[in-house]
C-alpha cells in the first residue's frame, strides 16, 4: 500500500526519478537510498549477505538494480529485470527521499556521512 507518491521529480544527466513510476513493490523489498559516495556499495554488499545468507560477492548491478540511473538501459528493461527476481529484492537509489515513492511494505535504508569531518 502506498503511503505517499514521490513529492518531487529529479532529472539530471545520470538520474531520473520518473523511472520509479513503473515500480511494483513486493512485501519485503528493500530500498537502499544514499547520496553518492556515502557507502552505497558497502551497504548493498551487507544486505546481499543477509538476503543470501552468505558473504559471497555477487554482481550488485544484477542482484540490486539501480532503477533511477538513466545509463543502466531503458526503464522498462530494468523494471523487467527487477520483476524477474525471485530473491528478496533490494534496490539501489541515489535519490533524496522526496523523489521516491514510499510504501508501507517496503523497507528503506539510508546511509549518511559527515563530509566535513576529515
Amino acid at each position: 500500500m502506498s503511503i505517499r507518491p514521490a513529492q518531487r521529480q529529479y532529472r539530471t544527466w545520470t538520474l531520473d526519478s520518473r523511472r520509479w513510476d513503473g515500480y511494483a513493490p513486493r512485501t519485503g523489498d528493500i530500498v537502499i537510498a544514499t547520496a553518492p559516495k556515502c557507502g552505497t556499495t558497502w551497504t548493498q554488499q551487507i544486505v546481499a549477505s543477509l538476503v543470501f545468507h552468505d558473504a559471497k560477492p555477487r554482481p550488485l548491478p544484477s542482484v540490486s538494480p539501480w532503477l533511477d540511473a538513466r545509463f543502466r538501459g531503458p526503464a522498462a528493461q530494468v523494471l523487467a529485470a527487477i520483476e524477474a527476481q525471485t530473491h528478496r529484492r533490494f534496490l539501489k537509489s541515489h535519490l533524496p527521499i522526496d523523489g521516491l515513492p514510499v510504501y508501507d511494505e517496503v523497507r528503506y535504508i539510508h546511509v549518511a556521512r559527515d563530509g566535513a569531518t576529515p
